[in-house]
């Protein structure tokens, strides 16, 4: 046998499509398989690693979210040429999506494999994307969320968000206000990704930004409030909590202050998926 190889139509599926392909086997002679197979695939993973000098501990945990597979048959007899055969599986509508993060992942594929008895088993793989759930509604927040960095219990910068459900592509908006006396070099925001996994109780949480804007203080109109907005980006993973990651976002203020510690709060945002889109990952 020459070559396995899985052939599809495209490579992303949202949750109860149903994936439609077929197995392409080329030999140069009749070739005796003991069993052809392919297997659909979802896994989660989360995994901690430690180094302490020359002894690294790994703390993981796996979830199954698919183990599908079909049987061609056993004791087959392969022509020369090329052989095709068809295959449909059903994804489950309750999975979540594709993500993979820093010490996460959730990954769905397929695998085709050719079993031989005197020799290494023939393989093939092929990477699935499927997309979080889109939102049919987005819950706003009754009133604004109002933050306040107080410096020596002095107020020098406050801050207000009037959505924190927003749908990826599309910019956070806020308001904020910096107090007349503050001594500072600017205010810069950031949209963090917090990713939180714990296998087997060893907790690890893991940040990083995926926007940044700054404000250089020349900029700053003292004592008004400045209408603002930072993108987002519509391929990044939204929100979510599965059974191993909890994956989520936070819009972080900073004191940009000299000759000083800087002074930042933290508001959480939840990103909810808006519209489906080809796979790519942030990471």
């Amino acid at each position: 046998m020459r070559k396995i190889e899985i052939q599809l139509n495209k490579d992303t599926y949202t949750s109860g499509e149903t994936i439609e392909g077929h197995i392409l086997l080329s030999c140069d002679d009749d070739f005796q398989c003991e069993r052809l197979s392919i297997s659909l695939l979802g896994e989660e993973i989360a995994r901690v690693v430690i180094h302490a000098g020359k002894v690294t501990i790994v703390h993981e945990e796996k979830r199954e979210h698919i183990d599908y597979s079909i049987e061609f048959g056993e004791n087959l007899t392969i022509p020369m040429g090329e052989s095709r055969y068809d295959f449909s599986f059903t994804l489950p509508s309750d999975i979540p999506g594709s993500y993979i993060g820093s010490h996460g992942s959730i990954k769905f594929f397929l695998q085709a494999k050719a079993e031989i008895s005197w020799a290494r088993d023939l393989k093939s793989n092929i990477d699935l994307y499927v997309p979080f759930k889109q939102e049919s509604q987005l819950v706003p927040i009754s009133n604004p969320k109002s933050e306040t960095i107080a410096i020596d219990e002095k107020s020098v910068l406050k801050i207000q968000l009037d959505e924190d459900h927003i749908p990826l592509g599309t910019p956070v908006s806020f308001r904020f206000s910096v107090d007349r006396a503050a001594k500072i070099r600017g205010v810069r925001t950031e949209i963090i990704r917090e990713e939180h996994i714990e296998p087997k109780g060893h907790k690890m949480n893991t940040k990083r930004t995926f926007a940044e804007l700054y404000f250089p203080n020349e900029e700053i109109v003292r004592d008004s409030w400045i209408e603002s907005s930072i993108q987002t980006n519509s391929r990044w993973t939204p929100t979510f909590s599965s059974e191993l990651i909890v994956c989520s976002y936070l819009l972080k203020i900073t004191l940009d202050i000299p000759r000083s510690l800087d002074s930042a709060i933290e508001i959480p945002i939840i990103l909810v998926q808006s519209e489906i889109h080809e796979p790519r990952f942030e990471f």
